[in-house]
């Protein structure tokens, strides 16, 4: 929601320098969970599995938390807090109002009348060459709009729901350190973001090219699940590379969704909060083509607890 309702709020009122510091607060919000889940550690399953014998026994033993349950929600409670008094300070404070910009259109900025006099032809001149800008802005936002479904639509709509198929079967571990990593490294992708303000759509599709294959491959290991490659390595080289997959997408989408939103800045906060809105579109529609595949289409299979070590031989 803080796309939707935040991002046009920096929009308005301060310069596009503040737009990237924007989604580096927005991930700092993923950052204290991932590390205290990172900190509290998993546990795998104990399973007694008799020599050469396919039967297997789940045994469960106590596994003994750093901190309570009230702690980690207590920290989160904190941590809105923390937002919230920040907000203030940003809204009411005399140093943030100083630091706001003035508010002033793109649009009557660039088709305000000239009090110079003209001829005819230089006029008409004018008018094309204002008209083929018009065109050209207009196909840009919309080719940024389609690029913001496509990225939330996979990474935040879609993929989330192929996470335990696509990790859990290298362990649990691999589960783990994918969802904790992929939230902990995030701030540095956007910090990183801050040197990238001006960037050309060709760029923005380049760098958009490297997760999508990515995330292509996150989509076939679940499909190949509980039997994906690698599954067997002894240096679990599959579950290593399934958790690059994770981290660097990720990272990647995140700075595409920096670098859209500091592209269409200088169109005002109308056109960013569409942007949240066709931010949220993404999200749900690709989510509902998740559950629509696992729930439906039984695409995806669960590796069985305790499964033999020649279950995918």
């Amino acid at each position: 929601m803080s796309t939707l309702t935040f991002l046009p709020y920096v929009g308005e009122y301060f310069a596009k320098e503040y737009i990237i510091p924007n989604y580096i607060g927005e991930s700092f919000s993923s950052l204290l969970p991932a590390t205290l889940a990172l900190i509290q550690g998993f546990q795998d399953e104990d399973c007694n599995i008799p020599y050469q014998n396919k039967t297997s026994t789940l045994t469960r033993t106590p596994y003994k938390a750093k901190y309570s349950v009230f702690v980690y929600f207590l920290l989160i409670f904190l941590l809105l807090l923390i937002s919230i008094a920040a907000f203030s300070y940003l809204n009411f404070s005399n140093y943030a109002k100083r630091a706001r910009k003035n508010r002033f259109s793109w649009v009557s900025a660039e088709f305000s009348l000239n009090d110079e006099t003209v001829d005819d032809s230089s006029q008409r001149d004018k008018e094309m060459k204002q008209k083929r800008n018009i065109k050209e802005k207009e196909m840009e936002i919309r080719f940024l709009f389609i690029l913001t479904v496509m990225v939330t639509f996979v990474y935040y709509g879609f993929l989330p729901g192929l996470m335990s198929y696509s990790t859990i079967p290298y362990s649990n571990k691999f589960f783990h350190l994918s969802i904790t990593l992929s939230s902990i490294l995030l701030p540095l992708s956007i910090i990183l973001s801050i040197f990238s303000y001006e960037v050309s759509i060709q760029r923005i599709c380049l760098e958009s090219v490297a997760p999508f294959i990515l995330s292509f491959y996150i989509y076939l290991v679940s499909v190949l699940s509980p039997c994906p490659p690698f599954v067997n390595n002894k240096y679990n080289l599959g579950g290593y590379l399934i958790v690059f997959c994770w981290i660097i997408t990720s990272l990647m989408f995140m700075r595409i969704r920096c670098l859209i939103a500091a592209k269409l800045e200088k169109y005002g906060k109308n056109i960013l909060l569409k942007l949240g809105c066709f931010t949220i579109i993404g999200q749900v529609f690709g989510g509902l083509t998740t559950y629509f595949m696992v729930e439906y289409l039984r695409l995806f299979i669960d590796r069985p607890k305790c499964a033999p070590i020649d279950f995918c031989y």
